[in-house]
């Protein structure tokens, strides 16, 4: 076991370092991207990608519901003043949301897309898991805080940044089956598909 856990922090230290390694490279000779134009973002990449998932993009079992149609992106006055959402730069015209739904297994898969001045690429950026059994459980150490009253719904999150632009996977379900990680398992494997479709790498 201890090798183990030691064997684990060598790669992701290795790792680390590459990735400092290949930043300065980077930005040493000049080939990152600089996703300002005239100071205002480069919608280039994000146009490119929400080009691809419209018009290439499936993932079996869940449809798309929103299409071409735009939502409400709702971000707190204390982020953002109320005018900036609707400039040329703004929250709406730089976000695009996906909505797939699987009615067989009652679950929602939720993507937004936003342009952002990230030069990174295939950057992981956190991971959420909630699920009743975990974090409302009747029996063990957090059984003091279980109400009747918190939702059932098992939720999963993973963000990314990519060159330009930033990516949110959010997966919402009942597990009606009540299989072990279902929603943790679906959302995984729609940010897999994802990631490697018809060749193309977004993360």
């Amino acid at each position: 076991m201890r090798k183990t856990i030691v064997l684990s922090i060598i790669v992701v230290v290795v790792f680390l370092i590459s990735l400092v390694i290949y930043n300065s490279k980077s930005n040493a000779d000049g080939s990152s991207n600089n996703n300002f134009i005239n100071g205002e973002i480069d919608f280039s990449n994000f146009n490119k990608i929400n080009e691809k998932i419209t018009n290439e993009f499936t993932f079996p079992g869940y449809e798309e519901i929103l299409g071409e149609k735009g939502d409400i992106v709702i971000v707190p006055d204390s982020i953002t003043g109320k005018d900036e959402s609707l400039s040329k730069q703004g929250f709406y015209q730089r976000n695009k949301k996906y909505v797939y739904k699987n009615p067989e297994k009652g679950v929602v898969i939720i993507l937004s897309i936003t342009a952002a001045t990230s030069q990174s690429n295939n950057t992981w950026e956190h991971s959420i898991y909630y699920t009743e059994d975990l974090f409302n459980p009747q029996s063990g150490d957090l059984s003091k805080t279980y109400n009747e009253n918190y939702p059932s719904s098992e939720v999963a999150q993973y963000s990314f940044l990519g060159n330009g632009y930033a990516i949110s996977v959010l997966g919402i379900s009942n597990n009606l089956s009540n299989q072990e990680v279902f929603t943790l398992s679906e959302t995984t494997q729609f940010v897999d598909a994802l990631s490697t479709y018809n060749g193309y790498t977004i993360f």
